[in-house]
């Protein structure tokens, strides 16, 4: 491997480029080298540098890895790859991003799928070209089982091609229950009534508590539908204390209208408050924040906008 990536330095001309540069094959070969004997630990960011200072070098020599032998090579590659997008401002580089991620998408291994799919569910739908949306779609057919974040994605970017796939891996009992319910989650997305109904009447029988706060509202976020909106703002209204806060030094329960506002803001357009990139609300009163929330959700009942 150490061989191709020096001949493919000869041949870039990546010797006349800056020193990082041309020190960039061999600290990406050392990492890669590390990571398929599950020995780097180091992450992403080692390369942030590299990737605001020479990404399309970065790309060409991550191409050499798409397609290595060792699946734990792949799925960094594929983390790098989603680094690297959220990094620039080249389109073209974004575009060459998504291609390839797209193409993980039909991995031989689950893992590098799911990272695939992870990372794409996190860029914006509107970059993506008939194209990727293509190399998606072609995926559902190249290995089994479907991954939880390649179901979402499906819903996400609202591939109605795949909706018969998604109505049948639902609708069999001997699916994964986990990939079953994102089935009926990407479905409903896809403006699938029942499906919606089917989601949203499992969670009111679950009642609101800490694991369905954290595990299935997420999922009526997910759907940009607005009965479940209208759902979790009933609830973001509700004064029972049946969540706990995340600090374990508190002991005692408190309402869930916290962890609900917190979902919300960065979803509905205009919400009065912001979130930082932790996702937790830019506030030092949670109570004064809640109540703001409370107060402006109320004076837009009928007409808040859910962002796409």
């Amino acid at each position: 491997m150490i061989k191709k990536i020096f001949i493919f330095i000869c041949c870039s001309g990546l010797l006349s480029l800056p020193a990082r540069a041309q020190d960039l094959p061999q600290r990406l070969s050392q990492a890669m080298e590390q990571k398929r004997a599950n020995n780097y630990f180091e992450g992403t960011r080692t390369f942030a540098d590299d990737m605001a200072a020479t990404p399309n070098t970065l790309m060409e020599l991550l191409s050499l890895y798409g397609q290595d032998s060792s699946a734990l090579v792949r799925e960094f590659t594929c983390e790098l790859y989603a680094f690297l997008h959220e990094k620039t401002t080249d389109n073209q580089i974004k575009q060459a991003v998504i291609a390839h991620l797209g193409t993980a998408l039909s991995d031989s291994i689950q893992d590098v799928r799911a990272t695939a799919a992870a990372a794409l569910n996190e860029i914006p739908a509107g970059e993506f070209s008939d194209k990727a949306k293509r190399l998606i779609i072609e995926s559902f057919s190249a290995y089994g089982p479907l991954d939880d974040e390649q179901v979402l994605l499906a819903g996400y970017l609202h591939l109605t091609e795949l909706t018969d796939i998604l109505q049948q891996v639902k609708n069999d009992p001997g699916q994964d229950n986990g990939v079953r319910w994102r089935c009926y989650l990407a479905l409903a997305r896809m403006d699938d009534e029942p499906s919606l109904d089917f989601i949203l009447a499992a969670v009111r029988k679950r009642g609101v508590n800490d694991r369905v706060v954290y595990n299935d509202f997420p999922g009526l976020v997910y759907t940009r539908q607005r009965k479940a909106f209208d759902y979790l703002i009933k609830e973001l209204f509700s004064d029972e204390q049946k969540c706990h806060s995340p600090n374990p030094s508190i002991e005692r329960e408190m309402v869930c209208g916290y962890r609900i506002m917190e979902m919300l803001a960065p979803v509905i357009k205009d919400f009065p408050l912001n979130v930082t990139a932790a996702g937790t609300v830019n506030t030092k009163n949670y109570d004064k924040a809640l109540e703001k929330a409370r107060k402006w959700l109320k004076q837009h009942e009928t007409d808040y906008e859910i962002l796409i």
